[in-house]
């Protein structure tokens, strides 16, 4: 498990340095990271770990938000059928029926704040190549100059 998170570090790092050196203002959703992009985000992470022979399973969750107005959903990995592994949960942070989470980098078991989406889908990763024609070349792109910017 400390590979996964030490990946995980990474690669969050890698994003945070891309979106300082303005690598990704011109992408419609990163250039708002964490918000608004977690399941780019968990695709790109998950081709990582991938290509460092770990395989994971994107979860897609849905909650209510206040006053059970409208539903938010997140996205994150599962390793093992029971490690979340989750690098946009800071996305949460400003919005207090999402208990303010401001974590940026999570590895563990379910708490109190993914117990608060119901799980909508869970499905093996197969990596970027399997995605349709249009995500695929925008994620590959991304990957590719994202990779470039991961310190050993």
């Amino acid at each position: 498990m400390i590979d996964i998170e030490r990946l995980a570090f990474k690669f969050r790092a890698a994003i945070e340095t891309a979106l300082q050196d303005g690598a990704l203002d011109t992408d419609v959703m990163f250039c708002n990271f964490p918000n608004g992009c977690c399941g780019d985000t968990c695709d790109l992470l998950a081709q990582y770990f991938l290509d460092h022979d770990i395989k994971t399973k994107r979860v897609v969750g849905s909650a209510k938000t206040v006053q059970g107005i409208g539903k938010q959903t997140h996205a994150w990995l599962l390793f093992r059928n029971c490690v979340i592994v989750d690098i946009t949960g800071d996305q949460f942070i400003d919005d207090s029926t999402f208990l303010n989470y401001c974590n940026p980098v999570f590895v563990g078991k379910r708490n109190r704040f993914y117990k608060l989406f119901s799980i909508d889908t869970v499905e093996p990763f197969a990596g970027i190549c399997a995605l349709d024609s249009c995500t695929q070349k925008r994620l590959s792109d991304l990957y590719v100059m994202l990779t470039r910017y991961i310190v050993d």
